[in-house]
């Protein structure tokens, strides 16, 4: 997860982006990803439409892309 408020998050992201490491992608530090614990579930089964969802779906798309 990715706190894009923090600077040292932003500097190893850009440093990583440089250096074409790293996904185009990221999972955001946010309060519904942290939920998945609590209801012990996907985020597909509690907060499908949420941006965090989204954020998982484009990072798969990406990485199956990369993949195939």
């Amino acid at each position: 997860m990715t706190d894009l408020r923090r600077n040292m998050h932003n500097e190893v992201m850009e440093e990583l982006y440089k250096d074409k490491r790293f996904f185009e992608n990221y999972i955001p530090y946010l309060s519904d990803v942290e939920k998945m614990g609590v209801h012990k579930a996907p985020l597909e089964e509690f907060a499908r439409s949420s941006y965090a969802a989204k954020c998982y779906h484009e990072l798969w798309e990406e990485i199956k892309e990369g993949v195939l």
